[in-house]
């Protein structure tokens, strides 16, 4: 235990340096303030923890499992103080929302690996626990995962550690949709009843068939996603991205991106290159992956196509009908918006959330 001095030290610095990235005032926001109930953006996070390690002056970085863990600034003092940042052991839960008497809802990630898409989501939820699932990979000497089933495995086994039993509520967004549905055959498998799978605008056949994964490309998406680049420079260059060398590909998105947004962001590009690496092992291992078997009952959310698809008309009949094959009771349920386009997303969450309650609520979760 580090001494009180040290925590208070700490305590106040942390304040500081919230105050200063989300933009509040000292009224607004205090050391008992919890971050993601706030209202914090995945972007915001990301900035509170480059913030953070440059003005603790980090050895290593801090891990967004560990502000996530304990989004208070008493709590992340507490933390920082007891540990080193950096030298957690590698878990996969991430509690988002911890309050709550209805059946916990468990989130599945997309193919960056990361959870911080839930954000805006979860804030919103306050009548279950809310859990996400995120990669291994992205603290300093974890493995990446080898396969799906090491995933699933490993998902698996967090979610009957921090709840033995069900009913079970699970939930996958794009690349998370294949893993929540695996996840599910494993439980109800085993005897457990699984009523709510949901799919958040996801196709089964979402992993890559092809063996044309390209971690320029990886980066070049997650560069998207996180506003360094825009939509038109990712299609001006998509054709010879994959041609570069990684060196090559992360000065391209250096020199590329507004330098005030990465130096918003503290990051660097050894940084995007280490997300990108996890992004990269993910879609890796998914190739040739189909779909089998069958499980009790399928939510399938449907908002507008992604930027692949060639109208929504095509994008429902083709891809996200074909549900159909892996569920006995298979509901399609019409969301407002497009959640390509940041349908979890703050601007969008709210709506998306009251569809979602409903269908839980239906479920009789």
């Amino acid at each position: 235990m580090a001494p009180v001095t040290t925590i208070k030290n700490t305590e106040k610095l942390l304040l500081k340096t919230c105050q200063k990235v989300l933009g509040t005032s000292k009224t607004d926001f205090g050391v008992e303030t919890n971050f993601i109930q706030w209202g914090v953006t995945s972007l915001d996070i990301i900035k509170l923890k480059g913030n953070l390690q440059q003005e603790l002056d980090c050895g290593n970085e801090i891990p967004l499992t560990t502000i996530l863990s304990n989004p208070t600034v008493r709590s992340l003092s507490q933390a920082l103080a007891e540990g080193a940042p950096g030298s957690e052991t590698y878990t996969p839960a991430v509690v988002l929302q911890p309050k709550g008497k209805r059946a916990p809802l468990w989130l599945f990630h997309p193919d960056n690996g990361e959870v911080l898409v839930f954000l805006g989501l979860a804030k919103l939820i306050s009548d279950r626990p809310v859990f996400a699932l995120r990669a291994r990979g992205f603290s300093p000497g974890e493995t990446f995962f080898s396969s799906i089933n090491e995933v699933v495995n490993e998902y698996h086994k967090a979610i009957k550690t921090q709840q033995p039993y069900g009913p079970y509520a699970l939930a996958g967004y794009e690349y998370g949709s294949i893993l929540a549905f695996e996840v599910a055959k494993v439980l109800t498998g085993s005897g457990e009843e699984v009523r709510f799978l949901g799919t958040f605008n996801s196709s089964p056949h979402n992993a890559h068939q092809s063996s044309q994964i390209d971690w320029s490309l990886c980066l070049l998406n997650l560069a998207v996603s996180l506003g360094l680049l825009s939509e038109q420079h990712k299609a001006s260059v998509v054709q010879y991205f994959p041609a570069l060398a990684k060196g090559e590909a992360v000065q391209h998105i250096q020199h590329a991106s507004d330098p005030t947004r990465m130096a918003e962001l503290c990051l660097s590009g050894d940084a995007l290159a280490d997300w990108a690496d996890v992004a990269f092992s993910l879609q890796k291992m998914a190739v040739g992956y189909l779909p089998s078997g069958e499980v009790g009952n399928i939510d399938v959310f449907c908002g507008g196509p992604p930027p692949t698809a060639a109208n929504e008309e095509d994008w429902v009949a083709k891809h996200l009908r074909r549900w159909r094959e892996f569920g006995r009771d298979v509901n399609f349920v019409e969301i407002e918006g497009d959640i390509h386009g940041g349908m979890l997303g703050p601007d969008s969450a709210a709506t998306f959330q009251k569809t979602l309650s409903k269908v839980l609520l239906a479920r009789g979760l």
